[in-house]
């Protein structure tokens, strides 16, 4: 039977499947408060929410003691040392540096870890591809439309404003099971892409907090995490 737990960040029921409790080291029991989604009122249960169940609030390969480090560090930390401006926009179509990208994306046999992004979208690591991981965005026809490499980001106009690069972010995180990238010299980002690793910090910590891992209270209030009395997971570890 189909086990769902509330993510409160989206306020959403979310789909607990085995790649999910594979996360937790060691095999550790997972203690979850299970809603059935016949509880859940019609306006909550809209067509769209019903294709967000399949977005994990733990992303799949991303460890417990993982999480715990990342929820440690500051934000700046979790990116590594950087500047924001104008300057640092990055048109990945045009930008011949990426051809050889595109060419990957567009070869089925280089696809490995596809997972499921929101509203039909899939996740895919190109395969002996450099910097590694990098990630492909494929919309719901299978086209490629977006990728994640080594901090850039880059989503064709036509699918930008669903926070896919979002879930980018954090599928290259689970997939280094550390921060999504190595940044040592510094890396430019436009406010977009400032804000999309923004959000994909959040949702960590806010996953670090339903697992019942501390976080810093001021941190709490600067990325405005919710807490309550009902997480959505206990782990026990």
């Amino acid at each position: 039977m189909p086990v769902y737990v509330l993510d409160r960040l989206i306020n959403r029921p979310v789909l607990v499947v085995d790649r999910s409790i594979s996360n937790i080291e060691g095999g550790s029991p997972v203690e979850i408060a299970t809603i059935r989604l016949e509880d859940w009122p019609s306006d909550v249960l809209s067509d769209r929410s019903l294709s967000e169940i399949s977005e994990f609030a733990l992303p799949p390969g991303l460890s417990i003691s993982a999480l715990t480090r990342i929820s440690e560090q500051r934000f700046d930390d979790f990116i590594g040392p950087h500047m924001v401006g104008s300057i640092f926009g990055l048109d990945g179509r045009t930008d011949s540096s990426f051809e050889a990208l595109w060419l990957y994306a567009a070869d089925v046999n280089c696809h490995v870890k596809n997972a499921p992004a929101r509203d039909g979208y899939t996740t895919v690591r190109l395969e002996d591809y450099e910097p590694s991981p990098t990630l492909v965005l494929l919309s719901p026809d299978a086209a490629p439309c977006g990728f994640y490499s080594d901090g850039m980001i880059y989503i064709d106009p036509g699918h930008r404003g669903r926070r896919l690069s979002t879930d980018l972010i954090l599928r290259a995180t689970g997939l280094a099971n550390c921060t999504p990238f190595e940044n040592k010299g510094g890396l430019g980002f436009s406010a977009e892409g400032i804000a999309a690793h923004r959000r994909a910090y959040t949702h960590l910590l806010a996953v670090a907090v339903n697992a019942g891992i501390p976080v810093a209270a001021e941190k709490l209030r600067e990325f405005e995490i919710p807490t309550g009395e009902r997480p959505v997971a206990k782990l026990n570890y």
